[in-house]
């Protein structure tokens, strides 16, 4: 298929088969809101991150994946970078364009590496001039501003990757920023959908992503590719509801009452649990109500590292 099209020049269009898609994954958001735990699930942000950095061509073996968070990654600061700027995506507005130098400081900790030639890695396509990037990046922002009450958040967050896939302002590593800026939109429309495994379902389906993008520029329209980021958006939904509901469902009247018996913030020993609850076994304990917390995030330890820890404390996630 040919590639001389410019991505930068494809046009938006809102077709009858996006129109649908986008109004079905908007009722399983509603839907996946009500199922939520409404907190945060740290796992699926290191999984998210460690997905995130194999777009990049960065691999995280086992050891280097637990120590992710703990600052114990002191040879890969982009991953710990990174990890920060996951957790932190709640919080970030991703409609200011301020937000590129707050990633680059995270990811790019010697510099950013800007885009001064006609090409850039791992894309075959025409990019702007050094010269128009600035431009350009302004220009998108000030759509994406304008049409946050025209089109949906979640047409609105394909389209962004799109448009910053088009620019390509750095010579590299620009997937990373693209897929991040698409899912703080989601994010921004929906706080729980911070517990998509968005990025973990995209890395899967990246042959159909790559595909998909090469259609639309080669038809001038972004329509093929939103629509198959409505698939992965509706995957991951589809995964984090099946989740939910194993969590809900999980929730046995044991672990109700010692959850109810706790202190937010509050981190308990084994013995002060057994206390807690009136318990005299340790094994009753562990078995009836700290495995099923575990299992099931509503209980996190003090050392998750070192399980078996024998100084080893809970709280409430």
């Amino acid at each position: 298929m040919s590639k001389i099209n410019a991505p930068y020049n494809c046009v938006y269009t809102l077709n009858n088969e996006l129109l649908l898609k986008t109004s079905e994954i908007a009722f399983q958001v509603g839907r996946f809101s009500v199922l939520s735990a409404h907190h945060s699930d740290e796992e699926n942000m290191a999984k998210e991150t460690k997905a995130l950095l194999s777009f990049d061509g960065i691999s995280l073996t086992p050891s280097q994946f637990r120590a992710l968070g703990e600052g114990g990654l002191s040879m890969l600061p982009q991953a710990e970078g990174l990890f920060a700027l996951v957790k932190a995506m709640p919080k970030i507005n991703p409609f200011d364009m301020g937000f590129m130098d707050q990633f680059e400081k995270a990811y790019f900790p010697l510099g950013a590496p800007r885009r001064c030639g006609r090409k850039a890695e791992d894309f075959a396509y025409i990019v702007p001039l050094k010269a128009k990037i600035e431009p350009m990046l302004q220009a998108i922002y000030r759509f994406q501003n304008s049409s946050q009450e025209r089109i949906h958040p979640l047409c609105l967050s394909g389209l962004f990757y799109f448009q910053m896939q088009a620019i390509q302002p750095y010579s590299h590593s620009d997937i990373v920023l693209s897929l991040y800026l698409m899912k703080a939109i989601l994010v921004h429309y929906c706080k729980d959908l911070m517990d998509l495994p968005l990025f973990q379902v995209m890395l899967s389906k990246r042959a159909d992503l790559d595909h998909a993008y090469e259609e639309s520029v080669a038809c001038g329209d972004t329509s093929p590719f939103l629509y198959e980021s409505l698939l992965c958006v509706e995957t991951a939904l589809n995964q984090a509801l099946k989740k939910s509901l194993r969590s809900v469902q999980s929730k046995t009247p044991l672990l109700e009452k010692l959850l109810s018996k706790m202190e937010d913030g509050r981190f308990y020993s084994a013995q002060e649990l057994c206390d807690l609850l009136g318990l005299k076994s340790r094994l009753g304990l562990q078995k009836n109500y700290i495995r099923p917390g575990l299992d099931n995030k509503y209980l996190v330890m003090l050392n998750p590292l070192t399980p078996t820890d024998r100084n080893q404390k809970y709280k409430k996630a």
